[in-house]
């Protein structure tokens, strides 16, 4: 998603209760290992770093701070015109489906085709704009 080089070291920290942050440092060497990913902190403190990238698992939410990895003016260029255009699309599909004349004329597997399409759009816009607020 970032353009982060497959061999950049990255660090990890892991918000999550005592026995997960446990499990993981018994493993950071190993993780360090194959995912090129340093556990700097784990944790129920752990707090997000500024300009951090973020996921969850479960329970647990871990976070890889960009800085030095992205160019982040270009990222943020980059994901906001990724969700115009995606808006562009979302308006598009809601346009067909407000329109009665098409609901009346076209086939339900094509009208469940775009209402399919336009939950995938709006799962992508989604995900712009968490990356858009990871970045900001």
């Amino acid at each position: 998603v970032y353009g982060i080089s497959p061999t950049a070291q990255l660090k990890l920290f892991m918000k999550c209760d005592p026995a997960v942050a446990e499990q993981l440092q018994s493993v950071a060497a190993q993780f360090d290992f194959l995912a090129r990913t340093m556990l700097e902190a784990a944790g129920l403190d752990i707090s997000r770093p500024k300009g951090a990238a973020g996921f969850s698992l479960g329970d647990a939410e871990g976070y890889i701070p960009l800085e030095g990895l992205i160019d982040r003016e270009a990222e943020l260029a980059r994901q906001s015109r990724e969700a115009e255009k995606v808006r562009g699309f979302i308006r598009g599909h809601e346009a067909k489906l407000a329109n009665p004349g098409f609901l009346a004329k076209a086939p339900e597997k094509v009208v469940a085709e775009i209402r399919e399409t336009l939950d995938n759009l709006r799962s992508q816009l989604a995900a712009a704009e968490r990356i858009i607020a990871d970045l900001s």
